[in-house]
């Protein structure tokens, strides 16, 4: 395999025998300009270089082979922060040794009752530097003026990056006490915690090395693309009139055995209008395509928000922006579970004479629903707050358990989801409420519920609606946790579906009856405001979709899943048909490169150019494969689970459908409830951290660096922690 990669022109390689290390972190060498590599040989070597190129500052330089001389000048003059601080590192590495024989006979004495436990000691990995040298002063280094040293395995200190950057900890925990004596206690004395100001540069040269790794595979695998755009933003600050906000761009992609990846481009902070604004933001993004080498003309589509930021990112990089479906659906939800702005103002009808009655109508059933709903999140934090209570219920479930199977739900319900989670586990306690306060029949049992509110028939009601309003949108949310379930074919038969069973009508009809019979409530006035609700939804999906839709239905047809069409119309299905040939066409005209010049001038003039007989065969061809694909799974009776596998399997089967099916299975249709969304707040006390450090560090860069660390090495399970 070479050891070159392709940037902005030029192949750089890595020089190959290197004396100095410190003088090599950003350097790499250019190859001879128009010289490929000889027959049999796989790997760069110095032979006929004459150019040095730095990927910090983005510059090329002479070289010459044998001497280090212009790197060395180029780093001492244009990088000396650098320099000096990989020295620093490496001087600390050459102690380590001795520290780590001091500190294990510190550690023998003060876990002498202890069990043992792993060496958990760090360091930065890939790092350039020589093995540590063992010192001959080893024995006169103090314990104490070791406790900050940082050393180690890599795997520990990649280990302890990750859960700094993917959990959001601030730079300085590695200085909090109780921080190093629990490292001090797990490694047995074994291992020392870098202070913040080597972190901070571990953390820059993990997120540098990162970078680069990842324009290689980039460059080597990535063909046609789709980009999201994830939106970070700090808690607003009034010492400069707003919030700081960056922006993540994240490339997604399919190769060619049908497997997806998700590769993070960069994070850009995004400038204040008078700092430049969207204009500014727009050419750092053009700037990292161009970087990374990937053309505009591969990518399919963006996934962002619908604020100004994502529309100007859309606008820059001349791309077709598809909304994320659920930041949509949080959009139109948002004032039925929080507190609407104009509750409590007494001119909130009044204030606005030109209004329309609808307005004020959907205000007053806004609040009417967010009042119902707070009402069930104070019934379920007084029952998780009471131990007493919680037990009496436990005994009352007629599906028994024990302590750990009661979990009321107690959050500040900021989301749709968490609403419609905390919803679901009333319902499911919901016997054992009514049983509880149907045996209050002594003071002691009313005084140990005195502060938990009854429920009324009203709270059950709206609990049970919205829960079979919203049960579908649910739905489909927890299942695009999955990769395979995010595709862009996938989430436009989620919206076909999610639509359809939204537009139904009288959906409450059934639960308002059952309510008239059971428990005597009339539900009609309150089940108007839910129903607004129900059409809050659908209008916000028509708005932000319709059009989609109707101009990329045929897209959910590559999915083999749907390709029986029961989700299409019949009106519909032929057009679907054809823009799915169309499109595989158009796909095989930008992929088959252009005929010569020569070939063309000796084509006779009556004779039709042979690209149009070509794509005109092509096209007859690709008619003749789509209607196979489309009459197989007609009469297809297997189930099939993984879309991906199918096409592995199919690829040659059909060769040309093939390659349009990896373009937009590669195509991300939504964001991941698992990773947060497309719009994320930096916690703030990271970001104080960072403030508190201005002086010595550029706080922007250090956000920067850990989102980037952040976007890359996140599972969902470290989603869930926070």
């Amino acid at each position: 395999m070479s050891n070159s990669l392709d940037h902005r022109g030029l192949t750089l390689f890595k020089c190959p025998r290197i004396r100095r290390p410190e003088y090599w972190q950003f350097i790499k060498l250019v190859a001879p300009p128009g010289r490929t590599l000889p027959a049999g040989q796989t790997r760069w070597s110095t032979d006929d270089v004459t150019e040095a190129y730095c990927l910090q500052c983005k510059e090329a330089f002479s070289f010459r082979k044998g001497s280090s001389n212009s790197v060395r000048n180029h780093m001492q003059k244009l990088h000396p922060r650098e320099l000096k601080n990989y020295l620093a590192m490496r001087e600390t590495e050459e102690k380590a040794p001795a520290t780590t024989e001091q500190a294990q006979r510190n550690g023998k004495r003060s876990s002498s009752e202890s069990s043992g436990g792993e060496d958990i000691s760090m360091e930065p990995s890939d790092n350039q530097g020589p093995a540590p040298k063992k010192g001959r002063t080893a024995s006169k280094v103090r314990p104490e003026m070791s406790r900050r040293e940082y050393y180690g395995d890599p795997t520990a200190m990649h280990l302890m990056i990750k859960w700094v950057c993917c959990s959001f900890q601030p730079l300085s925990v590695v200085t909090d006490a109780s921080f190093d004596r629990l490292i001090q206690f797990l490694s047995q004395g074994k291992a020392t915690v870098p202070d913040r100001t080597t972190m901070c540069r571990i953390v820059e040269q993990k997120a540098a090395d990162l970078r680069f790794k990842t324009m290689v595979q980039v460059q080597k695998e990535v063909g046609h693309f789709s980009l999201s755009a994830e939106i970070w933003q700090t808690h607003y600050d009034s010492n400069w009139g707003g919030r700081f906000r960056y922006l993540a761009l994240l490339c997604h992609h399919m190769n060619t055995n049908f497997e997806s990846a998700t590769l993070p481009l960069g994070v850009v902070y995004v400038p204040f209008p008078e700092d430049g604004g969207a204009d500014a933001l727009g050419e750092h993004l053009k700037a990292i395509l161009r970087e990374w080498q990937l053309p505009k003309n591969n990518l399919s589509l963006l996934l962002s928000n619908n604020d100004k930021i994502s529309c100007h990112v859309a606008s820059a990089l001349e791309a077709k922006r598809f909304p994320d479906i659920w930041a949509v659906v949080h959009t139109s939800l948002l004032r039925w579970i929080w507190r609407p702005r104009d509750l409590g103002n007494p001119n909130a009808t009044t204030a606005a004479p030109n209004a329309g009655t609808s307005v004020r109508s959907k205000q007053t059933a806004q609040s009417n629903v967010w009042g119902v709903i707070a009402d069930l999140r104070a019934l379920a934090d007084a029952l998780d707050y009471n131990w007493e209570v919680k037990q009496t219920l436990l005994r009352a479930q007629i599906t028994g358990g024990d302590d750990e199977s009661l979990k009321i739900r107690k959050t500040d319900c900021t989301s749709w989801e968490q609403v419609y989670d905390l919803l679901t586990e009333l319902m499911v306690w919901r016997p054992s409420i009514n049983r509880f306060f149907a045996s209050l029949d002594t003071e002691n049992d009313e005084e140990m519920a005195h502060n938990i509110p009854e429920p009324t028939a009203k709270m059950w009601f709206v609990a049970e609606a919205l829960l079979l309003l919203l049960r579908t949108l649910r739905e489909v949310q927890v299942i695009t946790t999955s990769d395979k379930a995010r595709t862009l074919p996938f989430m436009i038969h989620c919206l076909v579906i999610s639509k359809h069973q939204l537009n139904q009508e009288n959906v409450l009809d059934g639960l308002i009856k059952q309510y008239r019979l059971m428990y005597g409530f009339d539900a009609t006035e309150i089940s108007r405001d839910l129903v607004m609700l129900q059409k809050s939804v659908i209008e916000s999906l028509r708005a932000n979709f319709d059009d989609l839709l109707s101009e990329m239905m045929w897209c959910s047809l590559l999915d083999p899943r749907y390709a029986k069409m029961e989700h299409v119309g019949e009106s519909e299905r032929e057009r679907c048909q054809l823009a799915l040939v169309k499109e595989t066409v158009d796909l095989f005209r930008e992929d088959t490169p252009a005929q010569g010049l020569m070939r063309t001038l000796l084509q006779e003039e009556t004779a039709p150019p042979l690209d149009d007989v070509r794509i005109e065969e092509t096209r007859m061809c690709v008619a003749d494969e789509v209607s196979a694909y489309l009459t197989k799974h007609q009469k297809r009776e297997a189930r099939i689970t993984d879309p991906f596998k199918w096409w592995r399997d199919n690829r040659k089967r059909y060769p040309f459908l093939s390659k349009l099916a990896r373009v937009w299975l590669g195509t991300v249709g939504c964001s991941s409830s698992a990773i947060g969304g497309l719009q994320r707040d930096i916690p703030h006390e990271v970001t104080v951290d960072n403030e508190l450090h201005a002086e010595t560090e550029d706080e922007h860069e250090a956000i920067i660096n850990m989102l980037y660390l952040h976007v890359s090495l996140r599972e969902p399970k470290d989603m869930e922690l926070k």
